[in-house]
């Protein structure tokens, strides 16, 4: 059965003097807004090479504009031709029309009415409803590098993010906004049906009325970023490649580079030790796949983009273990709680609580009953096996803060990981009594026959210690008494001490 997934086609020219936008002809009526919309949307702010492309979306409407060059003979030097859709599989839509817009270049008529139509029933015969995240995955990998981790955090909070392809066409930045769409499943796509969804109450809302994503906003409606609580949007003017008080990040995607309007923001998007290593798994995969040797499609784009998705689950996944989190009483900050902390950041932890969309998504889980139930899923740093490479590679990635000596068999790494995690916790009883056994141990081998008077001043030492360490245990647990007393909070008062 062919989906209507293309309900109209309409062609627009742009100015070669004075750059204004006009609609040449429509397959469908418009209304004012929705035309100005599109006047005002489906040409980039910038010259790019042609053939390009954009995605937008407007309230629940969403748009391909395939950007491209007319005929010598044309009035108008440049057109575009943009698909009204139904459905959000805008990539495959995409491709569908960049061959239309091929056969339109071939005749001659500027404005054929008559092909023009013909567009939409070819168009939907062709469309398939396959979800793909195209090059992007991949492609953003090679970009940021481990950076994509902030990309990732920035979109999970409520910052008014402008992402910009400074150097190339507007397609880069536009699918990357698809791509961020796509991490979490109900968001843009529909929701998949299985267990894990269900329980973790997806999807969230990460883009409404109060916090909308635009995947391609122009200088024309610059004054929408001002009217949401946080925003995310691909923009095509090289004039957002500075700092400014309209806005909190630009990610310029040709050159990697973050520009924060303050420092504090980008604190709350730091990446992880385990982020890091994270990802410096997931480009192993890549490398591999890309070799002919990785194992079946681990390293392939839908494996990569898989892992990305899989971040941000094992991210809701930790939270819901803190069971105290969903109850609808004040809740005490716990060791799981903690953990995601260590993992995923603090500081975005911290802001992530604060946001809307994990308050919504804390009141579906009370309704749920999700105290009730299991979550397994941990950061995919730990999900996995790992790897091999060499020292300098690991150092890079990890800031020379894990010393890794000799050549490295990194299938050891996620248990070095593992056991750094759990030397965090250790209290410094643990370290004290490991310095007296050392300290024994050294001392028999120095003289394995001591004389009676160093016996008595062994065991007197040991004793002095065992009381300080009485003394000190009995300290600890008197302060960890008076800290869960404290720890009691109240979810919508400010959480700055959460993880201080």
């Amino acid at each position: 059965m062919t989906i209507q997934a293309i309900s109209g086609i309409v062609l627009l020219a742009k100015d070669s003097i004075d750059k204004t936008a006009q609609i040449l002809y429509s397959t469908e009526e418009l209304s004012s807004e929705q035309e100005t919309f599109i006047i005002t949307t489906a040409f980039p702010d910038m010259i790019t090479k042609h053939p390009d492309y954009v995605y937008f979306n407007y309230k629940t409407s969403f748009y391909v504009s395939v950007i491209f060059d007319g005929r010598d003979e044309w009035e108008h030097k440049t057109l575009s031709l943009v698909g009204i859709c139904t459905v959000p599989f805008l990539h495959q839509i995409g491709h569908i029309l960049l061959t239309l817009v091929q056969a339109y270049q071939v005749q001659t008529r500027m404005v054929n009415e008559e092909l023009l139509k013909s567009f939409i029933p070819l168009g939907n015969g062709a469309f398939q409803p396959i979800y793909t995240s195209a090059p992007t995955a991949l492609a953003l990998i090679n970009r940021l590098d481990v950076n994509i981790i902030s990309l990732i955090k920035l979109f999970l909070l409520e910052y008014r993010v402008l992402i910009i392809a400074s150097k190339e066409q507007v397609a880069v930045s536009s699918e990357t906004v698809l791509f961020l769409l796509s991490l979490v499943p109900g968001v843009f796509f529909g929701k998949p049906v299985n267990e894990e969804v269900e329980k973790l109450q997806l999807p969230l809302s990460l883009n409404s009325e109060e916090r909308t994503v635009y995947m391609h906003l122009t200088m024309d409606n610059f004054y929408r970023i001002g009217e949401s609580n946080g925003i995310i949007a691909c923009v095509s003017s090289p004039l957002v490649l500075q700092r400014s008080e309209d806005y909190d990040v630009v990610v310029d995607l040709s050159t990697g580079k973050f520009i924060y309007r303050e420092n504090n923001i980008s604190k709350s998007v730091e990446v992880t030790k385990t982020d890091k290593v994270f990802i410096f798994n997931v480009k192993q995969a890549m490398t591999k796949y890309s070799h002919g040797n990785g194992k079946g499609n681990e390293g392939s784009n839908e494996w990569v983009f898989g892992e990305m998705t899989n971040y941000v689950l094992s991210l809701l996944n930790g939270l819901a273990r803190n069971k105290d989190m969903f109850n609808g009483k004040p809740f005490k900050i716990t060791g799981e709680l903690e953990e995601v902390g260590v993992d995923y950041g603090r500081s975005f932890v911290t802001e992530f609580i604060r946001t809307n969309a994990f308050k919504e998504w804390q009141t579906k889980m009370e309704a749920s009953g999700c105290i009730n139930k299991s979550y397994e899923r941990v950061h995919p740093t730990f999900s996995g096996d790992i790897g091999s490479n060499s020292e300098d590679m690991i150092k890079v990635y990890l800031n020379n803060e894990i010393i890794v000596t000799g050549s490295v068999a990194l299938s050891n790494f996620s248990e070095r990981l593992g056991a750094w995690k759990r030397k965090r916790t250790e209290g410094k009883v643990n370290e004290k009594k490991e310095e007296i056994v050392q300290e024994k141990v050294q001392s028999r081998k120095i003289n394995e026959s001591p004389k009676k008077e160093d016996k008595i001043k062994t065991s007197q030492k040991e004793e002095e210690v065992k009381e300080n360490l009485h003394t000190e245990s009995k300290e600890k647990d008197d302060t960890k008494r008076q800290e869960d007393k404290e720890s009691f909070v109240d979810v919508d008062q400010p959480i700055d001490f959460f993880f201080s």
